[in-house]
């Protein structure tokens, strides 16, 4: 299992509109592509900088590597969401047993 953390920094005063793609547009995708089991999204209230949280659970990189392509270990950018954002960074963690 592959769990993959997508952290964003959007230009202050788009955060509500961030927020609706992300909520709108962003988790449905994802949601929908084979091999996603979990999504789940958060925003930061104690930054400076606005900034969300998107942490989605993969069954395998080759599902990962279906939704985000080849260079999987990229953030997966919209057009659409170009111009609210920042910042972007993209992390993947292997899950671990923890009992």
């Amino acid at each position: 299992m592959v769990i993959r953390v997508f952290r964003v920094r959007v230009h202050p005063g788009k955060e509500d509109e961030f927020e609706r793609f992300v909520v709108e547009t962003g988790i449905p995708m994802v949601k929908a592509q084979e091999g996603c089991t979990h999504v789940t999204a958060g925003k930061s209230r104690w930054s400076e900088q606005p900034e969300f949280v998107v942490v989605t659970h993969w069954r395998s990189v080759d599902a990962l590597q279906a939704f985000a392509g080849p260079d999987w270990q990229k953030a997966v950018i919209e057009p659409e969401e170009e111009d609210m954002l920042a910042e972007v960074f993209c992390d993947h963690y292997e899950t671990i047993d923890t009992g």
